[in-house]
């Protein structure tokens, strides 16, 4: 139904506005497609802030991804519904880190800053008093190639460190959406959420966040299912249609660890410890490594390698002889003879492998 002030919603969509209620100041939603995570984050969110003059920040993993498309996108989702409203100016840049988007009337409509900014210049980023941060597909699909821009975790805290400073007394909230490609998140790893409990369905509230993992509306399903055959063609996409996280299913999951495991190393990450266990009487051909991602710190009688992967990971490598040291481990993980706690796990150990 039509009005002269735009499209009525239906009720069947999702709202962010149910997630506020919990008070928390950090809040992810996950879900399929479909549900209307980005036109409910605009209508509720992004455009009340900008009436109120206090714009919100959305931000993107690379610059490149800021197009005439995308900001016109923010413009017909927010006229659709609230009317002729918003007029966005296209024209613009990047400076020092930061995209103004304007309204034809040279009112601030929203910043725009890339993850991909250099921590340095991020920490220096001071945008006065925001309505809120918004970081819209916040989980690339690694089971295609898609990356986490690097210092992920560290540079969402420091960002959020200097711009909260900013809104005191106001508790700045910050948001991510995405698909539910996998269970795992670097920021959520670092909050301490536990991601291996994370089922389409249910939501997880900690201290000071909550983790919603949204499910369509059955109403809304059935609509869709009946409306869009391409979520029937594939099976792969039919299963995240559904809520199942594509990219943790063929990962070899144990979350407790084998009998008959010594500690072997241990890589200390942005998202904690990587501790790599190895089966006593390592035998070719079997899953002879236990991987688990842990807040936790070598026990004190500990006698293992501990190589802080930072080091590596900035254009560093290992020499030769230690280097050596992780040829078995190597082609384990190159055979898939494997296993690990978490998808976290998983992806941390990608990491590093790409530079053993």
């Amino acid at each position: 139904m039509s009005t002269n002030f735009g499209k009525e919603r239906d009720g069947i969509h999702f709202s962010i506005l149910e997630d506020d209620g919990y008070g928390k100041p950090f809040v992810y939603v996950f879900s399929p497609r479909e549900p209307g995570k980005t036109t409910s984050m605009l209508l509720d969110k992004v455009y009340p802030a900008y009436k109120k003059g206090t714009p919100f920040c959305i931000m993107v993993n690379k610059t490149v991804e800021v197009t005439d498309e995308l900001i016109l996108s923010f413009e017909r989702t927010i006229n659709d519904f609230k009317g002729y409203e918003v007029h966005l100016e296209t024209k613009g840049a990047f400076d020092a880190g930061v995209r103004t988007v304007l309204t034809k009337e040279k009112k601030v409509f929203c910043f725009i800053v890339a993850w991909s900014t250099p921590l340095t210049r991020l920490k220096r980023i001071n945008l006065g008093k925001l309505g809120g941060i918004w970081f819209d597909e916040a989980q690339p699909n690694v089971a295609i190639g898609e990356k986490y821009e690097k210092g992920l975790a560290e540079k969402w805290n420091e960002f959020m460190t200097t711009q909260t400073r900013n809104c005191y007394p106001k508790m700045l909230r910050c948001y991510f959406t995405s698909n539910f490609y996998s269970r795992y998140h670097p920021v959520l790893q670092y909050i301490g959420c536990d991601c291996r409990k994370l089922e389409i369905g249910k939501k997880f509230v900690g201290d000071k966040w909550l983790v919603d993992c949204y499910q369509l509306k059955p109403e809304l399903r059935d609509y869709i299912l009946a409306h869009n055959p391409y979520y029937q063609f594939d099976d792969t996409y039919s299963k995240y249609f559904q809520g199942i996280a594509i990219a943790d299913e063929n990962v070899p999951i144990m979350e407790t660890k084998p009998e008959g495991c010594g500690l072997y190393c241990g890589f200390k990450t942005d998202y904690g410890y990587l501790w790599i266990w190895r089966q006593n009487g390592n035998r070719p051909g079997t899953n002879a490594y236990w991987i688990d991602l842990t807040k936790e710190r070598p026990g004190k009688k500990q006698d293992v390698f501990i190589i802080d992967f930072k080091d590596m990971d900035g254009g560093g490598y290992m020499l030769k002889p230690y280097a050596s040291l992780f040829g078995s481990l190597k082609a384990h993980l190159a055979n898939g003879k494997a296993f690990f706690s978490s998808p976290g796990a998983f992806q941390a150990c990608a990491d590093v492998w790409a530079v053993l």
